[in-house]
């Protein structure tokens, strides 16, 4: 099974690409002061999982601004979800077919 997407400019610079590959898009960096936090994520569920509160986790990754902190604690792995979205593959559901010029 094969993924393609199309990622604009913009948006590239804020993922990981070959993190799709495990299943995820994490941001590289920190929308806002743009700090590098992708490399943090693996880490920080580690730390979850050992019974780490999610403030003692970020402190233990030295992720001491807010902006930093925000970014790992909303983020949301939809990766899975999005899958279901696979346009090449989905039927035609009484929609107009985009192949035959309508």
């Amino acid at each position: 099974r094969r993924i393609e997407l199309t990622v604009h400019a913009p948006l590239a610079a804020f993922l990981v690409l070959p993190a799709l590959r495990q299943g995820m898009i994490i941001p590289v960096r920190c929308f806002t002061c743009g700090k590098v936090i992708g490399n943090k994520w693996d880490k920080y569920l580690e730390l979850l999982q050992s019974d780490y509160t999610e403030g003692d986790a970020l402190d233990a990754l030295s992720l001491k601004r807010y902006c930093c902190r925000r970014m790992l604690l909303t983020h949301v792995d939809l990766v899975e979800k999005l899958l279901n979205y696979n346009s090449l593959e989905r039927g035609d559901a009484g929609g107009a077919n985009m192949d035959d010029g309508a």
